[in-house]
């Protein structure tokens, strides 16, 4: 019988492909990400009508929407140069971090082509049914019907 594999799906629109914890639709890395970011998951005010949505840095390509984002709206001044200097050195840091990370083996993603939603508007890969059985998936407490 094979694991259940996490259901979160990178900017790239790939699914991670590492194993669920028991009980849930993600793996370690990705609950705990979920656990410690919830209250950041929403838009980022960056002054009263503005808002910048950072997701996860996983990638190379999410670091770059952010650093766009963050450019644009220091560009158009809608966020203060200070403010903007401080995201950069936090973008140059995940870049770094992810280039190492990048070095290590990891297993080949796949594509996500069905999301559904959590109750906390949390985007999941629909459960992979060809490598997780029925009774490894309980989608009843996780998942709000698609989209």
């Amino acid at each position: 019988m094979s694991a259940p594999l996490c259901r979160h799906i990178k900017i790239t629109g790939q699914k991670c492909r590492a194993v669920a914890i028991a009980d849930g639709p993600l793996c370690y890395f990705h609950h705990k990400f979920q656990v410690t970011h919830r209250t950041y998951r929403q838009a980022v005010p960056i002054n009263s009508t503005h808002y910048i949505n950072l997701n996860a840095l996983e990638t190379f390509e999410a670091i770059q929407i952010a650093i766009s984002q963050v450019v644009l709206a220091m560009g158009t001044g809608q966020l203060a140069h200070s403010s903007a200097l401080m995201l950069l050195r936090g973008l140059q840091i995940a870049y770094r971090n992810l280039a190492l990370a990048e070095k290590r083996p990891k297993p080949e993603a796949a594509s996500v082509r069905l999301i559904s939603t959590t109750h906390d508007c949390l985007d999941l890969a629909l459960p992979d049914l060809t490598t997780e059985t029925p009774e490894e998936v309980n989608l009843a407490e996780h998942i709000m019907p698609p989209h």
